[in-house]
């Protein structure tokens, strides 16, 4: 929920560039269900997904760049940066 604090973000870059991760509570780890994830490019561009009842989430076709995830209302533990490289 809004405010609450969460752990770190965990995620993952896939070949053919998608960021997959999984929301969880930092108070006991439980995952975070139906909660807004957001993904910035430098250039300010985002698109939002809910993550799925297990906490997670997935942004396919991803160009090379930086990006910022942002969970939830931005609590503790709620923002996460991340870069996609050429392999």
């Amino acid at each position: 929920s809004e405010g609450e604090a969460l752990t770190g973000i965990e995620l993952a870059i896939l070949g053919g560039r998608s960021i997959i991760g999984q929301v969880t509570r930092q108070s006991d780890g439980a995952v975070v269900s139906n909660i807004p994830v957001q993904l910035f490019s430098l250039t300010g561009a985002s698109i939002q997904t809910l993550t799925d009842v297990n906490g997670n989430y997935r942004f396919d076709g991803r160009n090379i760049g930086d990006y910022t995830i942002l969970v939830g209302g931005g609590g503790p533990g709620s923002r996460a940066d991340v870069s996609i490289t050429e392999l």
